[in-house]
């Protein structure tokens, strides 16, 4: 039944580390592909493939100009879709017109942090006072916060966590935002913000890097900016001024100390 509702979006049950996941199908097949980007490129597109391979360091090897407008990629399909999506974040920002059918909906252009900034800003009060398996103490979360609570339980298991850990936890009266980090900090856990709904629970160990557009009224401003991200571990930053965006890869901990500068608090 999976096989029949999968297959018509070449997707495919592969095993990941003892429980399923999704995949596309032929995911790591290598292909070569020139993608048009002059209206990005505007003749150089030399350094539209620096500013991408800066942006997307793992695909570094793979990304090169082809010509004064045109981008080609050589790798799986997970490198072509990493591409392609900055590529369109980089239009919508600029307000270009989309080149692929990409959900335009799904590309952000602002943090995700901002979108989220007035849920976690809301109180809680919770308690846990006898054992309670994790999993079951998420879903209370999910319940009473109203955001999306996306697990992965494959890094949590690698740190021996399961959704049948037992844990005990309590709040009073506090934010979300320092709710989630005391109760997730106390197991070694911390969340990453997906999306304006939605967060991602994961390992502390997770270093793993995204790109966030923030949006800049001068240069001056960027540079600013851009003072706090260098400070920042293994941080990458590329001001767009088509857009008026300084766009930075960082750790989930880098973006949420660059979106504490910019409104002017704490994180």
């Amino acid at each position: 039944l999976l096989d029949r509702v999968l297959r018509p979006l070449r997707l495919e049950l592969i095993n990941a580390g003892g429980g399923l996941a999704l995949g596309r199908v032929g995911a790591g097949a290598e292909r070569a592909k020139t993608y048009a980007v002059a209206d990005l490129a505007r003749g150089d597109a030399a350094s539209l493939a620096e500013t991408v391979s800066m942006l997307l360091p793992d695909l570094r090897a793979r990304v090169a100009a082809d010509g004064a407008d045109g981008l080609r990629v050589n790798g799986p399909a997970s490198a072509h879709m990493e591409v392609a999506v900055l590529c369109e974040r980089l239009r919508k920002a600029r307000g270009l017109k989309a080149r692929s059918r990409y959900p335009a909906e799904l590309l952000r252009v602002e943090p995700a942090l901002a979108a989220l900034d007035s849920r976690l800003a809301r109180r809680t009060t919770f308690s846990f006072v006898t054992y309670t398996p994790l999993a079951e103490v998420i879903t209370y979360w999910r319940r009473a916060s109203g955001l999306a609570l996306v697990v992965d339980w494959g890094a949590l298991a690698g740190a021996e966590l399961h959704p049948d850990t037992p844990i005990a936890c309590s709040v009073v009266d506090r934010p979300w935002r320092e709710a989630l980090d005391s109760v997730l900090g106390g197991v070694g856990l911390v969340w990453i913000a997906v999306d304006g709904r939605t967060l991602q629970i994961t390992t502390a160990a997770d270093r793993r890097a995204t790109i966030e557009f923030y949006p800049v009224a001068t240069e001056a401003d960027a540079r600013e900016l851009e003072r706090v991200a260098i400070e920042l571990p293994e941080a990458e930053t590329h001001y767009d001024s088509a857009s008026g965006s300084l766009i930075i890869r960082a750790t989930a901990g880098g973006h949420r100390a660059v979106w504490a500068q910019v409104r002017g608090g704490s994180e």
